[in-house]
């Protein structure tokens, strides 16, 4: 699927969620699918962050948008990507604080060609 933002709006969200990162690190959501899949590829969090690093404009899918939680929709922003790493096509969602410079990875694992989500079914 191809993204319908602008351009310009990946590239600034990535140009700042490498600059991010770059001076905080790549802070990890514990989340069970992501620790599962770095375990099983045996990534490191500064593999994560190279990954993160290697991102072009081109493997955005969906965002950047503010996060849906109405709790951090104010200062969150979330873009998600599905880059090829080591041959294998990953999900991989981010999210950047303008506010405190930060970088968060929401989510990391193989991905998959349809989505489950809490309306129905997302096809990407």
């Amino acid at each position: 699927m191809i993204s319908l933002k602008p351009k310009a709006s990946i590239e600034l969200f990535l140009r700042l969620a490498k600059q991010f990162t770059k001076e905080k690190g790549l802070y990890l959501i514990p989340r069970p699918a992501s620790i599962d899949f770095m375990e099983m590829y045996g990534l490191s969090p500064q593999d994560v962050e190279i990954i993160l690093l290697a991102l072009s404009v081109s493997d955005c899918f969906d965002g950047p948008e503010p996060d849906n939680n109405p709790a951090h929709a104010r200062y969150w922003t979330v873009a998600e990507f599905n880059p090829m790493w080591h041959g294998t096509r990953i999900y991989f969602k981010i999210s950047i604080n303008i506010k405190t410079r930060s970088c968060k990875c929401l989510s990391i694992k193989p991905y998959r060609d349809t989505w489950e989500v809490h309306d129905g079914t997302k096809d990407l």
